[in-house]
């Protein structure tokens, strides 16, 4: 493969890595806390669910450096608790009242630290923070950097006779199975862009080499 067609797959590749967490960004009222020059975390303020259903809270995030490790953890507040750890990743851990219908969705690599939850109740209705703990091991130096989000995504959980009340008067509320299914379209339509760039960029690898073959078959100098 060329050095041009290499490049241009390694860039459509990092677009498309790209691609979820912009849908997401898109979707909603997002709000971003800086830490720094270049950490931050970025949550939606408000998700709708509906009892029995399930929701995606978003949250994306940046470090310090991309070659220090993230922990990710979501919080809520729990009464006189304060805030308690409801998830997370680096212990594999998920509060007993989440077990079996709680998980992350996306990779800490790519700075993405959704959770969904299903199965709802209404007592998950609550303030959820996506707190990212940054790990930085060096050859002289091993430390920490934590970015605790201030604002919290607030999960409201209605009934669903309530739901169904609310549209035959006519009101709607965005929930998170309508930012699920835009997200769905918008991701299909990246993913098709990209197969038909992949495509024409195979194709002219493809005429580079048979065109080489020829000139070698020729006994002539094959250019580069």
């Amino acid at each position: 493969m060329t050095g041009l067609a290499a490049s241009a797959l390694v860039v459509l590749a990092l677009w498309v890595s790209g691609a979820d967490a912009a849908a997401f960004q898109e979707n909603g009222s997002f709000r971003c806390s800086k830490f720094g020059r270049s950490a931050s975390v970025c949550t939606k303020e408000l998700v709708y669910g509906t009892v029995g259903g399930f929701v995606l809270l978003p949250c994306t995030f940046a470090l310090r450096s991309n070659e220090n490790r993230a922990r990710v953890q979501w919080k809520r507040p729990d009464g006189a608790q304060g805030r308690v750890v409801v998830f997370d990743g680096a212990r594999n851990f998920t509060r007993r009242r989440f077990k079996g219908r709680l998980w992350l969705v996306g990779r800490a690599s790519r700075g993405e630290a959704h959770i969904s939850i299903g199965n709802l109740s209404g007592g998950d209705a609550n303030t959820y923070f996506c707190d990212i703990t940054e790990w930085s091991v060096g050859v002289n130096y091993s430390g920490e950097y934590i970015y605790s989000d201030p604002h919290g995504t607030r999960l409201l959980v209605r009934d669903e006779e309530q739901d169904v009340a609310d549209r035959q008067d006519g009101e709607t509320m965005p929930t998170d199975s309508d930012s699920r299914a835009d997200f769905c379209k918008r991701s299909a339509i990246a993913v098709s862009i990209c197969s038909i760039a992949i495509l024409v960029v195979s194709l002219a690898v493809s005429a580079h080499v048979v065109f080489r073959e020829r000139y070698a078959a020729g006994n002539k100098k094959v250019p580069v």
